[in-house]
């Protein structure tokens, strides 16, 4: 059984994780744009000493990612526990 005020406040959860993912993925949009690199290459490349990505970028792209997967996750979770109050 569920009330009212446990839907409102699951659905506010999933409108702060949509917010929070349009950002960071604008975020990488930025960086991919402006290295001409995917974020999956940056991930699981070692550029070593031909890196070609100032460290702060690396930094905050590295951030951005994981913290999208993570942030993904959560919505999806939510979204999850939604549809298992409706039913």
């Amino acid at each position: 059984m569920h009330t009212d005020e446990y839907e409102i406040s699951l659905l506010k959860e999933v409108a702060v994780c949509r917010r929070y993912i349009l950002a960071l993925q604008n975020t990488l949009k930025q960086l991919e744009k402006k290295y001409n690199l995917t974020s999956d290459e940056v991930v699981k490349k070692n550029f070593g000493a031909s890196d070609p990505i100032e460290s702060r970028d690396r930094v905050k792209w590295l951030n951005s990612y994981h913290a999208l997967v993570s942030w993904e996750k959560r919505k999806t979770e939510y979204e999850e526990l939604h549809r298992h109050m409706r039913q």
